[in-house]
């Protein structure tokens, strides 16, 4: 007997029907249990994709790290810190790029 799933609810007439939609159902629940017991540990799932809320260091971290309303980089007033070019008399090679 085939199930669909997708439209109503099957009637049925006998016990061994019944019998047979339950095991159909009881095959696709335990399907599901199985998929959701899956993470990157015992699947080829990314880490970023686990499901659980003790994987997600990386997310609340992103988060925190969005928070910080200053932009990356050197900000205004920041002293540069470079190095100073030396004279052509104190060089040894000089390579034209």
């Amino acid at each position: 007997m085939d199930i669909n799933l997708q439209g109503k609810t099957p009637k049925v007439s006998t016990l061994e029907e019944a019998n047979e939609i339950i095991k159909a159902l009881w095959a696709v629940i335990q399907k599901l249990s199985e998929r959701l017991e899956t993470n990157s540990k015992n699947s080829s799932l990314a880490p970023s994709e686990d499901r659980s809320s003790k994987n997600k260091s990386n997310i609340k971290r992103n988060e925190e790290r969005r928070k910080n309303p200053k932009k990356s980089g050197g900000q205004p007033g920041h002293k540069k810190h470079e190095r100073t070019l030396l004279p052509l008399d104190k060089v040894d090679n000089v390579v034209q790029c």
